[in-house]
Formats: structure tokens, sequence, C-alpha cells
């Protein structure tokens, strides 16, 4: 099965570091914010809304494979920054390269 991310898979990794809720929300508005705007559509609409790959390929004039593929893409992204977040060194990669 694909790996996929979820707030409570964001949490689970946070929260096994001892991060308080104020720097669990703090460091997703940090990884949210370094999405492009065509990303954060993409998060918005499969994450928030859970709309079906072929609801946002309709929505955002793609084809099902390409709104699959992009979603997938950035699973695995957000899926590394949440990784990233929980470490003091990861969160300055984050911050400057990712």
């Amino acid at each position: 099965t694909e790996d996929v991310l979820t707030v409570d898979s964001i949490e689970t990794l946070i929260t096994e570091n001892q991060i308080t809720d104020e720097e669990i929300e703090q460091k997703k508005q940090l990884i949210l914010s370094k999405l492009k705007e065509e990303e954060f559509i993409l998060y918005l609409k499969a994450v928030n809304e859970h709309k079906s790959y072929k609801q946002i390929a309709e929505e955002m004039s793609i084809s099902y494979d390409a709104a699959k593929s992009r979603i997938t893409r950035l699973r695995k992204r957000l899926k590394l920054a949440a990784k990233l977040a929980t470490t003091p060194v990861g969160l300055l990669i984050l911050k400057l390269f990712f």
C-alpha cells in the first residue's frame, strides 16, 4: 500500500519527539508555507476537502494520471518535510532548502 500522509501521521512523528501542540502547528504552517501555489491547492483539495483524483483532475483541468502523480509526489514531499521538522538539523534544512 501507498504511504499516505495524514495529519495524524505528522502529529505522531512530531509527538514522538515530545513537541507541544503549539510547536506542531508552527511546524505544520512552516511546511505548508514552503509549498508552491499549485501544490497548496492540491493539498487543500486532497487532504482538507477529501476529493478524489477524478474530481481534482476535472477541477484543475488536468488528466486523472497527472492528478494522481502530482498528489503522490506531494505526499512524499510532505512526509519528508514532516520527518525533517522533528529535529533541529532537519528543521534548519527544511527552512533553507525545502
